[in-house]
């Protein structure tokens, strides 16, 4: 007997597993819209790793995201995509073991920023001369990326440049000057600017060269409407010389040897008059047309003429307005008996109508006669008339002329275009009064606004009076009704060629929108242009470019209890003045609470009690000045001295 064996096996026993050892490092690849993630498992802790990735998100220790990459140890990375541009997201490594997980340090990075195409404007060429001229553009952004180089494009066919000039680099207002240019020439340009990614141009712009300068070629021309003791004088520049003629007139007297006396007739080039009054009857006078430009002086040829013996005397009209006049004339007719005088007019010499004749038994009459619902600013001719019977052709005096009056006029330049666009109407900021909601999308098309208040100097010189209490010719005018400014529009319309947007039938007003005149801004074309038009999105409270109100209005914090010159404070994105404070402005429209349907162009209720007022005044406070607030509790026909308007017009 004896001790017997089995085989001999073996056993290891198992490492202790631990955490594993994970690093985050620095991200990597950062662009607009991705970047790559890095880290490194150093240790397993003694398992084998059975996932590793990242954490991420935009809030720091609030990861909203988690993407695996992988087994193992050694280095590792993951790439984002979709990320948002200028943004910080935060990120950490992680990674799983059979026994237990461990993260890496927490890193960040800010995506980049998206460059965009610079902003770029071509202005008016200036110091245009005969072979030079000054270029004008501006840059106002960047887009974001350095401007590497600006400049213009130019040449003398439209759409073909052929010369490139640079200007230097970055932002804000340049110039070139070009030399070498020939004269009385049209050029073409525009502005250019490029940054890192893309280039971008103004629009086309033109000007003409002057010029070379030489004198004025002028002629001396037959008098016309020879009288007793009148005479007018005429004359033509044919030729400017290439230089404006300042002055030009004729010089006179009664010997072709010694013309001393001297008549100017305006600037410019084209036929020009002159009329002589107070001359004596049965006389010859001499006269010579003169022109002036920067050059010299130079005279037509000598020519005269005879007066009359007197018979019919007109004089110039008197207390011309827009749509009357008073013709004056001196009828001698001592040796005339039983006949009918009066007055001949019209808007051509040549087409002269019989008015206001009546019959006299002879004598030396001096007779007055009014002209009424005339066109303003257009010219009438006029002279005194004598005929024996009615249906006979009678005997006319010398013909003189009258324009109607036109002053006031709102000119392109105190005019702003307003671009169409998209925008939310009413209080978005939720600080308002329920009137100003709910908030609803609006649609405009394009239209031109008032840069300004309406002055008073603007309706003294449309409508002939001012009824402001605050007197100043470049202060709002104020203590006009709602039917006041509707009237300024029409008549203003008239003065400027345009068609008329009212019809007014006494208290019925109806506005043609499709008219191409002045007419009061819609309510919600006030409200767009006072929040910037296109940049309404900067969701200022009042009408600027910050929410600094005294730097933008006259309200009673600083008004000092009276209104103020318009365009004295600070204007809004559009370079319109005073949307904010000052005087109160009527719009348009009746007053209705608002729809929370989307609207196009709307024109405002076709009925109501009340005309809405906007942009608060001189004598409230600040709540009123907000580019929302609406004042509607007035009718039309109220008037106050915290009350005007602006005008607007379709392009």
């Amino acid at each position: 007997m004896g001790t017997s064996y089995g085989a001999v096996k073996s056993f290891t026993t198992q490492l202790e597993i631990s955490t594993p050892q994970v690093t985050t490092n620095q991200a990597s690849n950062v662009g607009i819209t991705s970047a790559r993630l890095n880290a490194e498992i150093t240790d397993n802790g003694g398992a084998e790793i059975t996932e590793r990735g990242f954490y991420w998100g935009t809030v720091q220790g609030d990861y909203s995201h988690k993407d695996a990459c992988g087994t193992g140890t050694g280095e590792f990375s993951l790439d984002l995509n979709g990320l948002t541009g200028s943004t910080t997201y935060y990120f950490m490594a992680y990674a799983d073991n059979s026994a237990t997980s461990s993260c890496g340090l927490s890193k960040n990075f800010i995506t980049s920023t998206e460059i965009s195409t610079p902003q770029v404007t071509t202005n008016e060429a200036s110091d245009v001369e005969s072979n030079s001229v000054q270029l004008n553009g501006g840059i106002t952004d960047d887009g974001v990326s350095e401007i590497t180089e600006r400049g213009f494009y130019w040449g003398t066919v439209q759409g073909d440049f052929s010369h490139k000039a640079p200007s230097g680099t970055g932002t804000g207002e340049y110039s070139l000057n070009l030399s070498g240019l020939t004269g009385n020439t049209t050029y073409y340009f525009m502005a250019y600017a490029d940054n890192s990614a893309t280039s971008s141009c103004g629009t086309v712009k033109s000007f003409k060269t002057l010029q070379e300068i030489s004198l004025p070629q002028v002629t001396t021309d037959e008098a016309s409407n020879v009288g007793s003791n009148s005479v007018q004088l005429n004359g033509e520049v044919t030729d400017n010389g290439g230089a404006d003629v300042t002055e030009r007139g004729f010089y006179w007297g009664t010997s072709s040897d010694d013309l001393t006396s001297k008549k100017t007739s305006e600037n410019g080039t084209g036929s020009f008059s002159s009329d002589l009054e107070g001359l004596s009857s049965n006389t010859t006078y001499y006269f010579k047309a003169y022109a002036i430009n920067s050059k010299g002086i130079e005279y037509g040829i000598v020519k005269s003429f005879t007066t009359r013996e007197p018979t019919l005397i007109t004089y110039d009209a008197s207390e011309v307005t827009f749509t009357t006049a008073v013709l004056k004339g001196r009828f001698n007719c001592s040796n005339w008996s039983h006949l009918y005088i009066g007055f001949r007019y019209g808007t051509s010499e040549s087409s002269l109508s019989e008015v206001g004749l009546y019959w006299v038994a002879g004598g030396n009459i001096d007779y007055n006669y009014t002209l009424e619902n005339l066109n303003p600013n257009t010219t009438y001719y006029f002279q005194t008339y004598i005929t024996s019977q009615l249906w006979e052709q009678g005997t006319g005096g010398s013909i003189k002329s009258f324009t109607t009056k036109r002053v006031g006029t709102v000119t392109p330049t105190e005019l702003v275009l307003v671009e169409g666009g998209t925008f939310i109407m009413g209080d978005r900021l939720g600080n308002g009064s329920s009137d100003e909601t709910p908030t609803h999308e609006v649609t405009l098309s394009s239209f031109y606004i008032g840069k300004y208040e309406v002055t008073q100097a603007d309706y003294q010189g449309v409508m002939g009076s001012n009824p402001s209490s605050f007197e100043g010719d470049n202060k709002p005018v104020e203590k006009v009704t709602w039917y006041n400014a509707v009237a300024y529009c029409n008549v203003l319309s008239i003065a400027d060629g345009f068609e008329q947007c009212y019809t007014i039938n006494g208290s019925d007003v109806i506005c043609d929108f499709t008219k191409n005149g002045y007419r009061l801004p819609t309510e919600a074309e006030w409200e767009y242009a006072s929040r910037g038009g296109v940049h309404h999105t900067d969701n200022y409270e009042y009408a600027g470019t910050t929410d600094n109100l005294a730097d933008y209005a006259w309200y009673n914090s600083n008004s000092g209890s009276t209104t103020h010159e318009v365009g004295t404070k600070l204007a809004n994105q559009l370079e319109i003045h005073d949307m904010s404070g000052n005087v109160n402005e009527w719009c348009n429209d009746w007053y209705a609470r608002y729809s929370s349907d989307s609207q196009t162009n709307p024109e405002g209720p076709s009925s109501g009690s009340y005309r809405v007022l906007r942009g608060g005044s001189w004598n409230y406070d600040s709540s009123y000045t907000r580019v929302v607030d609406r004042t509607w509790s007035d009718s039309p026909y109220f008037h106050f001295r915290y009350v005007g308007f602006r005008v607007v017009r379709r392009p």
